[in-house]
Protein backbone atom coordinates (compact mmCIF):
# COMPACT_ATOMS: atom_id res chain seq x y z
CA UNK A 1 0.00 0.00 0.00
CA UNK A 2 3.23 2.69 0.92
CA UNK A 3 4.28 1.65 -3.02
CA UNK A 4 1.03 2.91 -3.97
CA UNK A 5 1.07 5.60 -2.29
CA UNK A 6 4.33 6.86 -3.51
CA UNK A 7 3.79 5.76 -7.12
CA UNK A 8 0.85 8.12 -7.06
CA UNK A 9 2.40 11.08 -5.50
CA UNK A 10 5.42 10.62 -7.67
CA UNK A 11 2.85 10.58 -10.65
CA UNK A 12 1.16 13.83 -9.21
CA UNK A 13 4.54 15.43 -8.87
CA UNK A 14 4.97 14.46 -12.39
CA UNK A 15 1.83 15.93 -13.88
CA UNK A 16 2.18 19.08 -11.87
CA UNK A 17 5.39 19.90 -12.83
CA UNK A 18 4.71 19.56 -16.51
CA UNK A 19 1.67 21.62 -16.17
CA UNK A 20 4.29 24.01 -15.39
CA UNK A 21 6.61 23.83 -17.96
CA UNK A 22 6.19 26.19 -20.77
CA UNK A 23 6.41 24.62 -24.50
CA UNK A 24 9.61 24.33 -25.75
CA UNK A 25 8.47 27.17 -28.36
CA UNK A 26 7.00 29.56 -26.43
CA UNK A 27 10.61 29.43 -24.28
CA UNK A 28 12.49 30.13 -27.42
CA UNK A 29 10.49 33.01 -28.67
CA UNK A 30 10.53 34.96 -25.30
CA UNK A 31 14.35 34.37 -25.31
CA UNK A 32 14.53 35.45 -29.06
CA UNK A 33 12.03 38.30 -28.08
CA UNK A 34 14.39 39.53 -25.13
CA UNK A 35 17.65 38.74 -26.69
CA UNK A 36 16.72 40.82 -29.96
CA UNK A 37 17.89 37.81 -31.96
CA UNK A 38 16.04 35.50 -34.40
CA UNK A 39 18.55 32.37 -34.49
CA UNK A 40 20.61 30.19 -31.86
CA UNK A 41 23.44 31.43 -33.82
CA UNK A 42 22.88 34.95 -33.26
CA UNK A 43 21.78 34.29 -29.49
CA UNK A 44 25.19 32.82 -28.62
CA UNK A 45 26.92 35.66 -29.91
CA UNK A 46 24.66 37.75 -28.01
CA UNK A 47 26.56 36.50 -24.30
CA UNK A 48 29.96 35.10 -24.04
CA UNK A 49 28.10 32.48 -22.05
CA UNK A 50 25.61 31.28 -24.25
CA UNK A 51 28.49 30.23 -26.90
CA UNK A 52 28.69 26.95 -24.68
CA UNK A 53 25.65 26.26 -23.77
CA UNK A 54 23.63 23.19 -26.18
CA UNK A 55 20.70 25.03 -27.28
CA UNK A 56 18.96 21.19 -28.33
CA UNK A 57 18.16 21.38 -24.92
CA UNK A 58 15.11 22.41 -22.92
CA UNK A 59 17.27 23.58 -19.95
CA UNK A 60 19.54 25.77 -21.75
CA UNK A 61 16.59 27.94 -23.00
CA UNK A 62 15.09 27.70 -19.31
CA UNK A 63 18.37 29.35 -18.26
CA UNK A 64 18.80 31.95 -20.76
CA UNK A 65 15.12 32.99 -20.09
CA UNK A 66 16.09 33.79 -16.59
CA UNK A 67 19.19 35.33 -17.19
CA UNK A 68 17.56 37.47 -19.69
CA UNK A 69 15.00 38.55 -17.07
CA UNK A 70 17.52 38.92 -15.04
CA UNK A 71 18.97 41.44 -17.10
CA UNK A 72 16.00 43.18 -17.99
CA UNK A 73 14.74 43.35 -14.54
CA UNK A 74 18.71 44.59 -13.85
CA UNK A 75 18.62 47.43 -16.45
CA UNK A 76 14.82 48.80 -15.64
CA UNK A 77 15.62 48.97 -11.73
CA UNK A 78 19.13 50.75 -12.98
CA UNK A 79 18.41 52.36 -16.52
CA UNK A 80 21.30 54.36 -18.33
CA UNK A 81 21.13 58.54 -17.14
CA UNK A 82 20.19 59.08 -20.99
CA UNK A 83 17.05 56.75 -20.30
CA UNK A 84 16.68 57.87 -16.89
CA UNK A 85 16.38 61.40 -18.25
CA UNK A 86 13.65 60.40 -20.40
CA UNK A 87 11.57 58.54 -17.95
CA UNK A 88 11.58 61.15 -15.38
CA UNK A 89 10.41 63.68 -18.33
CA UNK A 90 8.05 60.64 -19.42
CA UNK A 91 6.94 61.04 -15.74
CA UNK A 92 6.26 64.73 -15.40
CA UNK A 93 4.23 64.97 -18.47
CA UNK A 94 2.35 62.06 -17.41
CA UNK A 95 2.02 64.04 -14.22
CA UNK A 96 0.86 67.53 -15.98
CA UNK A 97 -1.64 65.87 -18.22
CA UNK A 98 -3.40 63.86 -15.65
CA UNK A 99 -3.06 67.43 -13.70
CA UNK A 100 -5.04 68.84 -16.52
CA UNK A 101 -7.70 65.95 -16.82
CA UNK A 102 -8.77 66.74 -13.61
CA UNK A 103 -8.85 70.54 -14.39
CA UNK A 104 -10.68 70.04 -17.52
CA UNK A 105 -13.08 67.45 -15.41
CA UNK A 106 -13.38 70.62 -12.91
CA UNK A 107 -14.35 73.05 -15.50
CA UNK A 108 -16.86 70.51 -17.88
CA UNK A 109 -18.60 70.00 -14.34
CA UNK A 110 -18.79 73.85 -13.80
CA UNK A 111 -19.84 74.27 -17.33
CA UNK A 112 -22.82 71.98 -16.61
CA UNK A 113 -24.05 73.58 -13.78
CA UNK A 114 -23.64 76.73 -15.07
CA UNK A 115 -26.03 75.37 -18.13
CA UNK A 116 -27.98 74.39 -15.39
CA UNK A 117 -28.47 77.62 -13.75
CA UNK A 118 -28.99 79.12 -17.53
CA UNK A 119 -31.80 76.73 -18.31
CA UNK A 120 -33.71 77.62 -14.90
CA UNK A 121 -32.93 81.27 -15.18
CA UNK A 122 -34.51 80.65 -19.06
CA UNK A 123 -37.35 78.97 -18.13
CA UNK A 124 -38.28 81.41 -15.05
CA UNK A 125 -38.11 84.30 -17.73
CA UNK A 126 -39.89 82.12 -20.03
CA UNK A 127 -42.60 82.16 -17.48
CA UNK A 128 -42.53 85.85 -16.30
CA UNK A 129 -43.50 86.38 -20.46
CA UNK A 130 -45.81 84.47 -20.69
CA UNK A 131 -47.49 86.02 -17.66
CA UNK A 132 -46.99 89.51 -18.79
CA UNK A 133 -47.94 88.37 -22.48
CA UNK A 134 -51.19 87.18 -20.59
CA UNK A 135 -51.40 90.28 -18.50
CA UNK A 136 -50.95 92.63 -21.22
CA UNK A 137 -53.88 90.61 -23.08
CA UNK A 138 -56.28 90.81 -20.90
CA UNK A 139 -55.42 94.50 -19.84
CA UNK A 140 -56.35 94.66 -23.85
CA UNK A 141 -59.25 92.75 -23.44
CA UNK A 142 -60.47 95.34 -20.12
CA UNK A 143 -59.60 98.05 -22.53
CA UNK A 144 -61.92 97.18 -25.06
CA UNK A 145 -64.38 95.67 -22.86
CA UNK A 146 -64.63 99.07 -21.09
CA UNK A 147 -64.80 101.28 -24.27
CA UNK A 148 -67.59 99.54 -25.62
CA UNK A 149 -69.32 99.87 -22.75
Amino acid sequence: MNENMRNSRKKSIQTLAKAEKPKLQDLKKQVYRLANVNSTKALKGHKSVFAKWDFRLRVSWADALVLLQGDIDEWCANPPDEYRELFSEISKVSKEHQDNIRESIKLCERIEKTTKELDEFAEDKSKEANTLMQQAKASKQQEEISRLN
